[in-house]
């Protein structure tokens, strides 16, 4: 249960002229005054039910508690009607506050009761203490005085009536007014403050909504940069693959052509440098054809893998022979520092992984050298390949493996598909592996293959 912090009021303020002069009665009377307050400031405020019952339970109790307590005064000077009347009293008002729980209880209305039960309780307990409670303890004081029961009733009845019963019947209407009209001062600052809190609540939901609009604005306007971006990408990534195919089928054509109208004035050295150039030319075609089937298939999740047990020197030095022309081409020194090594994982996709990362570092080192190594450490294998050429921008070394992204070379000049690297990434992590790239101290770049001895496949 929720407990409000209610604000108190007296709607019951006690005075001096409620005094009987007996203390133990004055003392309960204070007691039912407070618990009187407590429930009215409890329903002004619309308290839980539950707080309500409690104060409902607790009045009748005390109530209850009370009127025999007083009863046991009373029945020592009293026994004929005056006792039978305080008694019906009694009974009386605890009936209609078990009668007034039931309504609350039963979902009636609330603001149509309020007033009835304040008024009820306020005018019921202000005229129970100045009348019957005030004029039997008066007949009490004069029967130990010496006087007779009767006599005491008597001259108590006398002084109760006249311009003391007009005196009653003004504080009961005064009071009956005071309850209503602070029960209507409570509930009007309760429903304002309600009211402001409300705004409140409505208000910071605003701010709260209005944050959300301004953050799913930036989410979308993000969103549509990087569609941008994409599209960019994807534009570039076209244009690049327009531009690396043509350059090997263009060389093709040429060489073939030259080949079909000189062939017969050429020597066979002429004649097998030619055709040697129309083979890598068609090989670098089959590499950039297979390199977009590999992507196409890994964007899809179609990507087969056929684990075996592979010597890895053996595939680098297999890889190796494909480069070695277009190193010597470009003046360039290829060294391999290999360990005999046996691990289970995809021949197809080691290939692929270093044959990518020679490409890389042949297409962009000229007069220099590249450096390929491997090594068992753990349960891992460590293959590095380490080049003297042109370098990647340092916060271009994430971005080099996403798909399209080619990065901006040292010397600005783009080249290749952009999705080389991106399938070298893929592949590593689908075996449980990764690859880590960083530019050499001196010159050059380093990429760094990590992978477990037994491959861990998955097909994320």
């Amino acid at each position: 249960m929720n407990i409000k912090k209610i604000e108190f009021f007296e709607i019951f303020p006690w005075d001096k002229n409620f005094e009987t002069g007996i203390f133990q009665i004055d003392e309960e009377h204070k007691r039912l005054v407070n618990i009187l307050n407590l429930l009215a400031a409890h329903l002004a405020n619309r308290s839980h039910e539950l707080m309500l019952n409690k104060y409902f339970d607790e009045l009748i109790e005390y109530t209850d508690y009370h009127f025999k307590s007083e009863e046991d005064i009373w029945i020592k000077y009293f026994s004929d009607e005056w006792l039978t009347e305080h008694k019906i009293e009694h009974e009386s008002f605890i009936n209609q506050v078990i009668a007034f729980k039931n309504e609350e209880k039963n979902k009636i209305a609330l603001d149509d009761i309020i007033h009835d039960i304040v008024t009820f309780l306020s005018k019921w307990l202000a005229y129970h203490i100045l009348d019957r409670d005030k004029r039997m303890a008066k007949a009490i004081y004069y029967i130990k005085s010496g006087l007779t029961p009767a006599e005491s009733q008597k001259i108590v009845n006398q002084e109760m009536s006249g311009s003391m019963k007009i005196l009653i019947d003004t504080v009961l209407t005064m009071y009956e007014r005071l309850a209503v009209h602070s029960m209507d001062i409570m509930r009007e600052k309760i429903l304002r403050k309600e009211a402001e809190n409300q705004l409140i609540i409505l208000n910071n939901e605003l701010i709260h909504k209005s944050d959300q609009l301004k953050q799913a604005n930036l989410m979308l306007e993000a969103s549509i940069n990087k569609e941008k971006e994409i599209y960019k990408l994807k534009d570039e990534f076209t244009s690049n693959v327009n531009h690396e195919l043509r350059t090997p089928l263009t060389s093709i054509i040429l060489t073939t052509e030259y080949l079909l109208e000189s062939a017969k004035d050429m020597n066979q050295n002429e004649i097998s440098t030619n055709l040697k150039k129309i083979n890598r030319s068609s090989n670098h075609l089959l590499n950039l054809i297979n390199e977009l089937l590999d992507f196409s298939k890994i964007e899809n999740g179609k990507i087969d893998c056929n684990i075996n047990q592979i010597n890895l020197k053996n595939i680098i030095l297999e890889c190796i022979s494909n480069f070695d022309p277009i190193c010597k081409s470009k003046n360039n020194i290829l060294i391999t520092e290999l360990e005999d090594i046996i691990f289970e994982m995809d021949k197809n996709h080691i290939e692929k992984i270093i044959s990518n990362l020679l490409s890389n570092a042949c297409k962009f080192t000229d007069h220099g050298t590249v450096v390929i190594k491997a090594i068992e450490s753990d349960n891992n294998i460590i293959i590095t390949v380490s080049d003297t050429g042109i370098g990647i921008d340092n916060e271009d070394q994430n971005k080099i493996f996403d798909r399209f992204s080619q990065g901006k070379l040292k010397q600005n000049k783009p080249s290749g598909t952009g999705i080389g690297l991106h399938i070298v990434k893929n592949l590593m992590q689908r075996h449980g592996g990764k690859v880590e790239v960083k530019n050499n101290s001196d010159k050059g770049t380093t990429f760094t293959l990590i992978l477990p001895k037994i491959s861990k496949w998955n097909n994320l």
